[in-house]
């Protein structure tokens, strides 16, 4: 199996997002050899993979992050983005930080995932579903909050995920009852 690199995904990340496109106000791109000093933060060395980044710090700011088809989306990517997050939000008040390698995403509002903004903060009660043939890891969607993955799933990885601990009988019962709920409404 061929994967996809590290610059093939930012790359494609870059279309995905508008990086490419050019707005008034707002600095916008992504590459590897942009610090983040050069993009007007102090003291940051660092090197964002894309940013979106308007004129006015009231505005969200946005951070990505990319990695190889080939890489899981390990907590040690996830705390280099945390890194970066931290390095925008000295001037902006709202980062939305992205973690991709094409299979997975990882969205995070100032460091939080977003299904603790959705459920939490704005305390949406619906049911959540991934779009068509996502290749996300099946009991990981379960995990932040999917209720289905369309078209089909893959069960025998959930039971495996059951089996080791990853995933609990509760984290499906609470994606049934949304579905459920869900139908009764409709129905």
């Amino acid at each position: 199996m061929t994967y996809r690199t590290e610059d093939q995904i930012r790359d494609e990340a870059k279309i995905i997002l508008g990086f490419d496109e050019i707005e008034n106000g707002v600095q916008q791109g992504t590459g590897q050899i942009t610090t983040f000093n050069q993009l007007g933060f102090k003291g940051g060395m660092d090197k964002p993979d894309g940013w979106y980044l308007p004129d006015d710090a009231g505005q969200p700011a946005i951070i990505l992050e990319t990695k190889s088809e080939a890489e899981e989306l390990k907590e040690k990517y996830e705390k280099e983005l945390f890194k970066n997050i931290d390095i925008v939000l000295n001037k902006y008040s709202k980062v939305i930080g992205i973690l991709y390698n094409r299979k997975e995403v990882k969205v995070y509002k100032n460091k939080e995932l977003l299904e603790d903004i959705l459920r939490g903060e704005w305390g949406f009660q619906g049911m959540v579903t991934t779009d068509w043939w996502t290749r996300g890891e099946h009991y990981k969607e379960i995990k932040a909050g999917n209720d289905v993955k369309m078209a089909t799933g893959y069960p025998e990885r959930v039971k495996k995920a059951i089996e080791l601990g990853e995933l609990t009988r509760a984290d499906l019962e609470h994606c049934a009852r949304r579905v459920l709920e869900l139908i009764l409404k409709i129905d």
